[in-house]
């Protein structure tokens, strides 16, 4: 049974595209690879036709051998030129809602079938790649779709040279169809230290080596850039390049600005160089800033060659207008003990169960649950130590209690006496420095001028010397520039 999910013929979806340089190698590998499997394909093509067998397989296989000698010759003809202005790889991140397709209904699965068409094209030469994309997108239920809000993801890339191409995407789902078309330029010195952003709705580490895998981290990309209450937090991946592995760091800066210009959120990082290629990322939580129009911004600068480069994207933040719900039963619908006193949290455990549900109601009115919810799931999801949750630990209660932090730098790397420590800054002046004092990833709290926190000068021994300096001095401590 077919499902008219839309009247509407036009379908609209979020391409994004993400320039990387490439090396030779890589790109005559591929090249290499794509020859053995039309080889094998070959092979099984005329093995059934000898057999005079499976008409459709076979019209199949033709069609398929017949794209991919298409894109094998128009790439031959590339690697020349490849060799003399630079090889880099463009990788398309596509994002299509799950609203835009249309479904089917078959055998209790909703299914959606769909092409993408694509089609590059240099504007000094007359070479074009063009390739066909045949899809199929599944659901579980429509009522579930509604709550989650899927996205069908997909990327697909290929190697080209320094100029400027046109590229055009066209994806067709039954009677609907949209397109998309863009300009990609490509400079040598634009690509000089740092590629491209890739922006994701999450970053994770993935030793499966599964679908979304780049260097051993699974990167979801989010090609929309709009992120809300269920995408809470932007994540950049990006590619360094010509690094010199020595003692010297890399400092990256991230931040998040608005349409007046103003800094909303911040955080630094400092990266070893351990090879001349290797890739970044970093997150940053919005889950309190407001609807509106932003541009995610990085910045790196190599302390030893005084190199800088900078990538700028723009990203949309939307927010959802609350509607009277209770949240009774949720998860951390009873976890209040951060926000309110000792004794008024021990009063609370000794009320009936109608009496939790009444003073419960009445607590949530005051502080937004959705919001704080979104921040124990981030604490739990980022902050665990060994066996205890993420939001029963220093960072996790801290991050709860205050939220994210406007600006956060994370110094991994023993420094002289020092242990790795983290320090989180707000913009109320309120500091927080973090100290791991085993070297186990577990981090203690061990200096704040925030009241009902307490500070540790038992652990100051820790820190490096500027910062007990500082501490001593009874200032916040000032991020390295």
């Amino acid at each position: 049974m077919m499902l008219a999910f839309f009247l509407c013929s036009a379908l609209n979806f979020h391409i994004e595209p993400v320039v990387c340089r490439a090396t030779l190698d890589t790109y005559n590998q591929q090249l290499t690879d794509l020859s053995a499997r039309i080889a094998v394909e070959q092979l099984t093509l005329d093995s059934l036709r000898t057999k005079g067998r499976n008409p459709e397989r076979i019209a199949e296989l033709e069609k398929q051998l017949t794209e991919e000698k298409n894109i094998l010759n128009d790439h031959a003809r590339l690697q020349e030129i490849m060799s003399r202005e630079g090889c880099y790889y463009v990788e398309f991140e596509i994002e299509i809602p799950y609203p835009e397709l249309s479904y089917r209904e078959t055998n209790q699965k909703i299914l959606a079938d769909f092409t993408i068409v694509f089609k590059l094209t240099n504007r000094s030469r007359s070479d074009s790649l063009v390739d066909t994309l045949y899809y199929q997108y599944a659901i579980n239920s429509f009522s579930e779709a509604v709550k989650t809000e899927p996205s069908f993801i997909e990327q697909f890339g290929m190697f080209i040279p320094s100029g400027v191409s046109d590229y055009t995407v066209e994806v067709l789902s039954e009677e609907k169809r949209g397109q998309e078309t863009g300009t990609i330029e490509i400079k040598k010195d634009d690509y000089a230290l740092m590629s491209d952003l890739l922006i994701a709705s999450n970053i994770s580490v993935d030793t499966a080596g599964g679908y979304f895998n780049k260097g051993g981290l699974k990167v979801i990309p989010r090609a929309s850039k709009i992120f809300n209450d269920l995408y809470a937090n932007i994540f950049a991946y990006y590619e360094l390049y010509d690094l010199v592995p020595d003692s010297t760091t890399i400092r990256a800066t991230y931040e998040l600005v608005n349409a007046e210009g103003k800094v909303v959120r911040r955080s630094a990082q400092q990266l070893e160089k351990i090879a001349r290629t290797q890739s970044a990322n970093f997150g940053i939580s919005v889950l309190s800033v407001k609807t509106g129009d932003y541009q995610f911004r990085v910045e790196v600068r190599d302390s030893a060659g005084g190199r800088l480069a900078q990538r700028s994207v723009p990203v949309k933040i939307v927010r959802k207008v609350q509607t009277e719900v209770t949240f009774e039963g949720l998860p951390y619908y009873e976890e209040i003990e951060y926000f309110v006193t000792p004794d008024e949290y021990h009063r609370f455990q000794g009320f009936t169960p109608e009496g939790k549900s009444t003073y419960l109601k009445k607590l949530w009115r005051q502080i937004n649950y959705p919001v704080i919810a979104q921040r124990f799931e981030y604490a739990d999801a980022n902050f665990q130590q060994g066996s205890t949750p993420g939001h029963k630990t220093d960072r996790g209660r801290i991050y709860i209690k205050f939220g994210p932090p406007d600006e956060a730098q994370k110094t991994p790397i023993e420094i002289e006496e020092s242990r790795p420590y983290e320090q989180w800054a707000y913009y109320n002046g309120i500091h927080f420095i973090f100290v791991d004092l085993r070297g186990t990833n577990e981090y203690t709290l061990v200096w704040t001028n925030a009241r009902g926190e307490k500070s540790q000068p038992a652990y100051y021994s820790y820190l490096p010397p500027s910062i007990r300096e500082q501490i001593d001095n009874e200032k916040a401590p000032l991020f390295d520039q």
